[in-house]
């Protein structure tokens, strides 16, 4: 590095350990002057040098064979990514800058069953640290009673209806003069209503979906498995493809308008569980998604709940432009996906 290095002091002395005696270096200082490190000494890393390296560690073995890797998604891998590998991806970062940073939220969702006891937990989600809440309704009870004690000027409150129930629901709202979104459940992209619970063939039957049911300011519902970079460029995938097939058929569709909430897929063994929640809601956070939900499976759902805020608190990531950019590998399964897709979508077009 090339640094104005001032003082450097290596003080050694040796320190006896009842027979043992031993060597170290107590304190080293280090002085710069200059703050501008420049890392031009460090040789550039290729393709051959990597190869190289890697066979040599590898003890001779190929890294292309020893190190292949492969994922539910059926995406070919490779073992190396560099800027050679993501080719002319140019389209993708002119397309995330038009996304505008946004803080992602951690939302509740609520199967309504029992009125009283739904509004509990929606009161017990916002006092520890939900910053929204969708309440799926399945039929219209007392919705006084539903949203007892909520303070709508402070949370996100969105109902999940089914045909029929609109009216009713939009009524109650506007007489209350409270800010709460009405969702028809049928208007859902959620990739439960398809064939997987994540994948290609999941993400393409959803873009396909809704290339033939269009609809202005698309609401996107993902489930999400633990592994990770693949689930991190799939949300980034979605958000582009929905635009792309809006903006190919004539529909004003602003990239901010495009709302994703994910929830992680549940796993039986519990320990794994609690892993799965943290991977996948960090691949849906970076990925760009406005709202996560977690899932209480062997454990209470303030727990669940917790996994959430602590990403959010602890590592801080709370809003984001583009979070997922730069890094090759992201970027060029993102660039895979939206190809898959792309052509699953101009097959079923051309049949």
């Amino acid at each position: 590095m090339k640094a104005d290095f001032t003082e450097i002091f290596f003080e050694k002395h040796k320190t006896s350990y009842l027979t043992k005696r031993s060597t170290r270096v107590s304190c080293i200082f280090v002085f710069m002057k200059n703050s501008n490190l420049n890392f031009s000494e460090f040789r550039n890393v290729s393709r051959d040098v990597w190869n190289e390296v890697a066979t040599r560690q590898l003890k001779g073995d190929a890294p292309s064979d020893t190190l292949k890797w492969s994922s539910e998604f059926g995406l070919p891998l490779q073992v190396y990514y560099d800027a050679d590998s993501r080719g002319d991806l140019g389209y993708l970062g002119q397309f995330f800058s038009t996304v505008s940073e946004h803080n992602w939220k951690l939302y509740e969702r609520i199967e309504v069953i029992d009125d009283r006891s739904a509004n509990g937990r929606v009161l017990e989600a916002l006092n520890e640290g939900c910053g929204g809440v969708f309440f799926s309704i399945n039929q219209i009870g007392d919705l006084d009673l539903l949203t007892k004690g909520i303070l709508f000027e402070h949370c996100d409150v969105s109902f999940i209806v089914s045909n029929g129930m609109r009216n009713e629901v939009e009524s109650f709202r506007n007489a209350r003069g409270i800010q709460a979104s009405i969702i028809d459940r049928e208007t859902v992209w959620c990739s439960d209503r398809f064939s997987q619970s994540s994948g290609l063939a999941n993400l393409s039957e959803m873009v396909i979906d809704f290339a033939e049911n269009p609809k202005n300011n698309p609401k996107i519902f993902l489930r999400l498995s633990q592994d990770f970079f693949h689930e991190l460029a799939r949300v980034r995938a979605i958000k582009y493809l929905f635009w792309r097939v809006a903006d190919s058929i004539g529909i004003k569709c602003d990239p901010n308008d495009i709302y994703i909430h994910c929830e992680p897929i549940g796993i039986d063994e519990k320990s794994e569980n609690l892993f799965t929640q943290s991977t996948a809601g960090m691949a849906a956070i970076i990925g760009g998604a406005n709202s996560v939900s977690f899932d209480p499976m062997h454990s209470t759902p303030r727990i669940s709940r917790n996994v959430g805020n602590m990403i959010r608190e602890e590592s801080k990531i709370d809003s984001f432009q583009n979070a997922g950019s730069g890094s090759f590998f992201i970027d060029t399964l993102t660039d895979q996906m939206i190809r898959h897709v792309w052509s699953k979508l101009q097959e079923r077009l051309d049949s």
